[in-house]
C-alpha cells in the first residue's frame, strides 16, 4: 500500500507517471485474485476429494446401486443387511456427516457451496430417518427403504433381486461368472430380509395387510419348476454371439444348479414365512399413525419427499386446492367434447370404451414412446438445463407386472408401460 501511495504522489506533477499506478494496482489485484483462486481451487479440490471418496464408500456399501450406476468391482455382491452390516452403514453415515462439517462452507466457491448444502441436507435427513427405521443410504428416493418393513408389493428382495440381475453386464464369460457369483450369494440376503421382517414385528412395525396380499404370489412366480422360466435366470435364456456354445452350456448348467440347490429353498422359505406367519401378523390399518411414532414419522417423510418444511396438513390443503383446480380444467375438457352426461358418466365412458385401450402390449409401449418424443422439444421451455443422458420407455418386466397392472374390458389384463428410465 505504501508503494502505491508513493507512486501516486509522484504522478501528480505529470501525467506520464500515472501509468505505473495503474499497472501496480492491477498487479496487486492480480496477485490477490490469484491467491484467492488458488485457495478456492485448493478448497474445491479437497471438497471434491471428500465427495469422491464418500461416493465410492456408498457404492461398496450398496453393490446393487453400484451395478446400476456402472461403478466397477461390485457385481458379485449384495448389500449386507445383517445387524453388523447395517450398523457399519450407520457408522459411516455419522462419520460422513462429521467429515462434511470440517469443511468451511464459506471458503468454498459458490458452485461448491450449493453442492455442500445439497449433500448436507441428504446426510442430515438420512440421519434423522434412522430413528424411524429408514436405511442409512443418503439418497433422495421417493420413499426411503425402511429396514423394519423391507418388503411390500412394490419393492423388496422378491423384486429387487431380479431387477439387479437384469441390469448386470452380460457380454462376456467373465460377466456371466459375476452373475453366477451373485446368484450364489443371494440366499444370504433373502435370509437377512426375513430376519428384518421378524425384527420389525417385534418393534411394532409392519405394512398394512392390504399391500402384502400379492407378495406370496410374487415370490412363488420367482421360483417356477423350470429354472429358465425364472426372472432370476433371465440372462441365461439368450447369450451374445461372442460366447461359444460350450461356455453357454457350462454357464447355464451352473445357473440351474444354483437355482435348484440354493435359490428355490431360500425363496420358498421366505414365501412360507410371509404367507403363514408374517402376513397374518401385519396391521389392518393403512394409516402411518398406526406405527410407533407414526405421526412424527409421517411428518418427517413429508419433508423428505417434498424437500419443504410444510406440515402434512399444509400439504393436504395444497392437494385439495389442486384437485379443485384440476377438476375445473377437466370440466372444461368434457364440455369441449360435447359429451352429454355427468362427470361420473364421462369417467365411466373413458374407462369402458374400447377405443381408449390398446389391444397389443407393444402398441401401448409405442404409444408412450410417441408421447415421450412429443415432450422432448418442450422440455427446454420448462427447464434451464437438460441432462445429456437420454431417457427411454421400456416395458415393465413380467415378474413385476402383477403388482403394476390395470384391467381391460372383458377381463383382459394389460400391463402399464414402465416409467421413463435413464439409459
Amino acid at each position: 500500500m505504501i508503494r502505491v501511495l508513493t507512486m501516486f504522489a509522484l504522478s501528480v506533477g505529470g501525467g506520464l507517471l500515472a501509468m505505473p499506478v495503474v499497472l501496480l494496482a492491477q498487479s496487486a489485484a492480480n496477485e490477490k485474485n490469484g491467491a484467492e483462486s488458488r485457495r478456492d481451487n485448493d478448497a474445491s479440490r479437497k471438497f471434491r476429494g471428500y465427495l469422491e471418496e464418500d461416493w465410492k464408500r456408498w457404492m461398496v456399501e450398496y453393490p446393487e446401486q453400484a451395478t446400476a450406476a456402472g461403478f466397477p468391482g461390485q457385481n458379485r455382491r449384495w448389500r449386507d443387511d445383517s445387524p453388523a452390516g447395517i450398523e457399519a452403514r450407520k457408522k459411516h453415515l455419522h462419520e460422513s456427516a462429521a467429515a462434511l462439517k470440517e469443511f468451511s462452507r464459506d471458503s468454498l466457491p459458490h458452485a461448491e457451496q450449493i453442492n455442500y448444502d445439497l449433500y448436507s441436507d441428504l446426510l442430515n435427513t438420512a440421519e434423522e430417518g434412522l430413528q424411524y427405521g429408514d436405511d442409512p443410504l443418503p439418497s433422495r428416493n421417493v420413499v426411503p427403504q425402511n429396514l423394519w418393513m423391507p418388503i411390500n408389493q412394490m419393492s423388496g428382495v422378491q423384486q429387487e433381486a431380479a431387477d439387479t440381475i437384469s441390469t448386470m453386464p452380460n457380454r462376456s464369460v467373465a460377466d456371466y461368472e459375476d452373475i453366477l457369483a451373485r446368484l450364489e450369494a443371494l440366499p444370504v440376503l433373502v435370509e437377512q430380509e426375513q430376519a428384518l421382517l421378524e425384527e420389525g414385528l417385534k418393534r411394532g412395525y409392519s405394512p398394512p395387510k392390504l399391500i402384502l396380499r400379492d407378495v406370496p404370489k410374487q415370490i412363488a412366480e420367482l421360483i417356477p419348476a423350470d429354472p429358465l422360466a425364472s426372472a432370476l435366470l433371465e440372462p441365461f435364456k439368450t447369450f451374445p454371439v461372442e460366447i461359444p456354445e460350450h461356455e453357454r452350456t457350462r454357464l447355464t448348467d451352473r445357473a440351474k444348479e444354483i437355482y435348484s440347490a440354493r435359490l428355490v429353498p431360500a425363496f420358498q422359505k421366505l414365501h412360507d414365512y410371509i404367507a403363514s406367519s408374517y402376513l397374518p401378523a401385519c396391521r389392518e390399518s393403512i394409516a402411518a399413525t398406526a406405527l410407533p411414532k407414526g405421526a412424527e414419522a409421517y411428518a418427517f417423510h413429508v419433508r423428505w419427499q417434498t424437500t419443504t418444511n410444510l406440515t402434512p396438513q399444509q400439504i393436504h390443503e395444497i392437494g385439495l386446492s389442486e384437485v379443485k383446480r384440476i377438476r375445473a380444467e377437466m370440466d372444461k375438457v368434457i364440455a369441449s367434447t360435447n359429451f352429454k352426461g355427468t362427470f361420473h358418466e364421462f369417467t365411466e365412458f373413458l374407462r369402458n370404451d374400447p377405443r381408449f385401450y390398446f389391444d397389443k402390449p407393444e402398441d401401448l409401449v409405442n404409444g408412450y414412446r410417441i408421447i415421450a418424443k412429443k415432450i422432448d422439444p418442450e422440455l427446454a421451455h420448462l427447464f434451464g438445463k437438460l441432462p445429456r443422458l437420454p431417457y427411454g420407455v421400456t416395458p415393465i418386466p413380467d415378474f413385476k407386472a402383477p403388482s403394476q397392472t390395470t384391467a381391460l374390458p372383458g377381463g383382459r389384463a394389460q400391463r402399464w408401460p414402465a416409467g421413463l428410465l435413464l439409459r
